[in-house]
């Protein structure tokens, strides 16, 4: 390493590889990233920390990689995928994924295809940084290929020579090739005379810029020592024209043809960039392999034994320090800055992630003056670490614009889910009313919010609890009618009082919730229930209904229970637990016109109308065309999942991720809401017998519980903070959920 980059031994703190490797992968974790994807991002940063390349390391990357996982530029839970193939080549769509990982992805399809046709070349669009070309080239290496790696990232870093304003990133370009008994080869540059990330250590350490490194704001370049200015480009390799900076700015060419317009994303100074080519060469499709293995350790040793000039103690070849520094940091441990172990105390505690916080307190402690702190808190500002020049387009930008108007690109979130506000809705009705005293009715199937509206003496207990919701946390109530439905009504009174008595207690319902508004001298929002026409989880029922009575007659229903809705002076109008989204087409139509918002939550577990099993992925096509809705002009407020086990909502909400809906809507001025089931988890299946041990658990996991309130309600917050990931910023809860259960959120959202 160059000595300017070294840090001075009175001032490092060592620490052991697997404490540093743990305490990243629990602070990937907490960002919201999978096991899988947590290990490979940090295995990546700490590796380049083994070999001592620290610009891409633990120390520099993993700051700015948190600052954009936080604010939404990448994506943490990526559907890495193939775009298009042949038996040699293949692009891959990274999902707005960090390049850390993104891009082991790419580089092991290549050596796949290296086995079969002797080359692989993938070319790797849609994601972010890669971390240092020279780790994903290693992977080939260590299969006994040839790996090579080109990437362009942005346009903002490097003027060409005779340019006054950027037009490249730092472009790096890697090759990595094993040998037998040598250690094997590795050569990791960028195109500019020094990566981006070394001014910052310079910076750091109170060092010099060397001369010709970089250029002044006018991109003129800077021919002698400076310290590290605010403003700066980095020149590209040769620094000078004199100095053979051309051939730095033509490598630069090479790579943002090869990684973006081949790609078919564009120019990165244009476009955003971000394009990398990952390659695997078959080394037994051209030679014998021990052929091979003869001639590379010779030309490595030819190169390491040349006798060294003066004052130098031996000649290296590319790969060999990295390699001794490897080994060396293995057994001794890894050099960090003393400010990395204080950031990484700072972060935990911003987080609140129980694994990193741990994690956190088994670094190294530190002795630093509270002056010291404060300057490095300054420095990095919490998490938020200023943007690295390589991920910025030429107008100085960020990437995530970038992301937006190239093609193929995933559109970044403007602030990362799992850290938007949270807003809270309320918890069951019945579950109150039934702890209070009332009794079961064979008629409302437990649906005892209906029969408490049609019995007087019932409505100030309902008044009482939408208060103690209110007291609880709930910036919203919804109105207690969910059991004043046509299905339940019909067995009461005759077919021709329906109408008149949905009307009548939906305003009833409305007019309690106002009231106990009113008396909590709370700003406090009233959702109009409009409820599903049949029973809860049978969209066969709703099917069957249907086709009995006609969509004319159920548009009927919706529209006259809305109107005594409005009558009572609801602030928006929600369709809850619709069975279908058929029928919440239907209840659409009714209420599209009055002039409310409109919150639409489906049941859940979206369930088949024959089989009555959970389809989590309909909910796509729902979020589709609440979309459409929205472009016509329907004041759609939200989208929720509710009243189903939170394994089904969890899988739901992965499955519009994945398919960036979760962006589209909130692009679109869409909340996403979510409020499950917490009861009955003893036995393990909801209220109609559907046993959530048969759901497939989340790669995130979650961990399986019987008793989601028990501990504080630790269960279910586990979900919902995996919920925040996938874009919900408005939760409550359904069956099973009172007051004290939306206490506990309102708790942890206001700790977080």
């Amino acid at each position: 390493m160059v000595k300017r980059f070294k840090l001075d031994p009175d001032t490092q703190v060592m620490v052991d590889e697997a404490r540093i490797r743990q305490v990243t992968e629990q602070l990937f974790s907490a960002l919201g990233m999978d096991v899988e994807g947590a290990t490979a991002c940090a295995n990546v940063l700490v590796d380049n920390d083994l070999r001592g390349n620290e610009s891409h390391g633990v120390s520099y990357m993993l700051k700015q990689y948190t600052a954009w996982l936080r604010k939404g530029v990448q994506n943490p839970t990526p559907n890495v995928r193939v775009v298009r193939e042949t038996p040699g080549t293949a692009v891959m769509d990274g999902d707005g994924a960090l390049g850390v990982f993104a891009a082991q992805e790419a580089m092991k399809l290549a050596v796949a295809k290296a086995k079969d046709v002797g080359v692989g070349v993938v070319v790797l669009r849609n994601s972010g940084h890669i971390g240092g070309a020279g780790y994903h080239a290693e992977i080939a290496s260590r299969r006994g290929m040839i790996g090579q790696v080109f990437a362009a990232p942005g346009g903002g870093a490097m003027c060409p020579t005779f340019g006054a304003e950027p037009r490249f990133g730092t472009h790096p370009m890697a090759w990595a090739a094993p040998a037998k008994n040598e250690a094997p080869f590795l050569f990791d540059a960028a195109t500019t005379q020094v990566a981006g990330n070394k001014i910052r250590i310079c910076g750091r350490l109170g060092r010099k810029v060397a001369a010709n490194w970089i250029t002044n704001a006018q991109g003129e370049v800077i021919r002698e020592e400076v310290d590290p200015p605010e403003k700066f480009f980095c020149a590209p390799l040769g620094g000078t024209r004199e100095n053979g900076s051309h051939k730095g700015y033509g490598l630069a060419c090479v790579a943002d043809l090869m990684c973006n317009t081949m790609s078919g994303i564009g120019a990165g100074f244009l476009s955003g960039g971000g394009g990398v080519v990952l390659a695997a060469f078959n080394i037994e499709a051209f030679t014998d392999r021990g052929t091979y293995d003869d001639w590379v350790d010779q030309f490595l040793k030819g190169l390491r034994t040349t006798k060294p000039v003066a004052g130098e103690e031996r000649v290296l070849y590319p790969g060999l320090n990295a390699a001794e520094t490897r080994e060396h940091r293995k057994q001794t441990g890894i050099p960090y800055h003393p400010e990395v172990m204080f950031w990484f105390c700072q972060v935990a505690e911003e987080l609140g992630h129980a694994g990193l916080r741990e994690a956190a307190r088994q670094l190294p402690t530190i002795t630093a003056t509270e002056a010291e702190k404060t300057g490095w808190i300054k420095a990095f500002q919490g998490t938020l670490a200023a943007e690295s020049m390589s991920h910025q387009t030429s107008n100085g930008s960020s990437q995530l614009n970038g992301y937006a108007a190239s093609m193929g690109k995933w559109r970044g979130r403007d602030a990362c889910w799992a850290h938007r506000p949270m807003q809270l809705l309320d918890g069951s009705m019945g579950r109150q009313l039934t702890l209070n005293g009332l009794p079961d009715d064979d008629v409302f199937r437990k649906v005892w919010a209906g029969k408490a509206l049609l019995e007087p003496e019932w409505h100030q207990e309902i008044v009482k609890i939408h208060k103690d919701y209110i007291a609880a946390g709930s910036g919203a109530i919804t109105t207690s009618n969910y059991g004043v439905q046509p299905t339940y009504f019909a067995r009461v009174f005759e077919e021709k009082e329906v109408d008149e008595k949905l009307a009548e207690y939906c305003l009833i319902a409305a007019q309690l919730a106002r009231r106990a508004v009113e008396e909590s001298g709370k700003t406090v929002r009233v959702l109009g229930c409009l409820p599903p026409l049949t029973e809860s989880h049978r969209p066969d029922l709703d099917a069957e209904m249907r086709a009995r009575v006609g969509s004319k007659r159920l548009s009927q229903y919706f529209r006259t229970m809305a109107a005594a809705l409005v009558k009572g002076k609801v602030d928006a109008i929600h369709l809850e637990t619709m069975n279908s989204w058929e029928e919440a087409s239907e209840a659409l139509e009714a209420v599209r016109d009055l002039g409310l918002p409109i919150i639409v939550c489906l049941e859940g577990a979206l369930r088949d109308p024959v089989t009555r099993l959970p389809r989590p992925r309909e909910a796509i096509a729902a979020a589709r065309a609440l979309l459409d809705l929205k472009k016509q002009g329907v004041n759609i407020e939200m989208f929720g999942l509710n009243c189903a086990p939170p394994e089904t909502i969890h899988d739901a909400l992965r499955a519009l991720d994945e398919k960036g809906l979760v962006y589209d809507l909130h692009e679109a001025g869409i909340l996403m809401a979510a409020y499950a089931n917490v009861n009955d988890r003893k036995n393990a299946h909801d209220s109609e017998g559907f046993d959530v041990r048969k759901i497939r658990n989340s790669r995130e996991g979650i961990k399986r519980r019987d008793d989601l309130a028990a501990d504080g309600w630790a269960g279910y917050l586990e979900f919902v903070s995996h919920w925040r990931v996938h874009g919900v910023s408005v939760v409550g809860g359904c069956c099973g959920c009172g007051p004290e259960g939306i206490e506990a959120l309102s708790a942890a959202f206001s700790r977080s």
